[in-house]
Formats: C-alpha cells, sequence, structure tokens
C-alpha cells in the first residue's frame, strides 16, 4: 500500500497551518471524542525502537497533492519509485 499524502500524525494535525479545516471531519484534540478517533489513526505513538515498521519512500516537505507537485518533484518520485523497489527487494 502507497500513500502519497498521509496524515501519519492525525493528534497534531489541527495544529498545523492547514490543519484546522480537517477539524469538522477529523476531530479534535480538544474533546474527549475527538481525541480517541485521533489517536485510532495516528501512527507515530504506534513508533517504537526495536519494532520493525515498513520501510518508508520519501518524505516531501514542498510538496503538493498530485497535481500540485512541481514538475521536477514528480520527476524525483518517478525516478525514485522503481530504486526503492529495487532497495527493499534487495534487503539492503
Amino acid at each position: 500500500m502507497a500513500f502519497h499524502v498521509p496524515t501519519v500524525n492525525a493528534t497534531r494535525n489541527e495544529f498545523t497551518e492547514s490543519g484546522p479545516i480537517n477539524v469538522p471531519e477529523s476531530g479534535s484534540v480538544t474533546a474527549e471524542e475527538g481525541l480517541r478517533a485521533l489517536l485510532i489513526i495516528d501512527a507515530c505513538p504506534r513508533v517504537r525502537d526495536g519494532v520493525p515498521h515498513p520501510p518508508v519512500l520519501r518524505a516531501e516537505e514542498h510538496g503538493g497533492h498530485g497535481a500540485g507537485s512541481a514538475g521536477d518533484q514528480e520527476q524525483a518520485l518517478l525516478a525514485d519509485v522503481p530504486a526503492f523497489v529495487l532497495h527493499v527487494a534487495d534487503g539492503s
């Protein structure tokens, strides 16, 4: 499974620049029900030392959502995908 624009730190999302607009859909950490729901989908609290996790391709801090990405970002991703697959398949 590939996530191109994931929300992996859901409990911090509402405090980011584009986060507040997601509160009606995702919930808020300031409400008990919202916090419970966000903790279910938040990957960060589950990261532990010594526990294997799926390999990660890349983090593009200044990328867009598909069409919002710059051409060079799209080209870099297209180049990285086969290299990543070969790297993971090789076990390196």
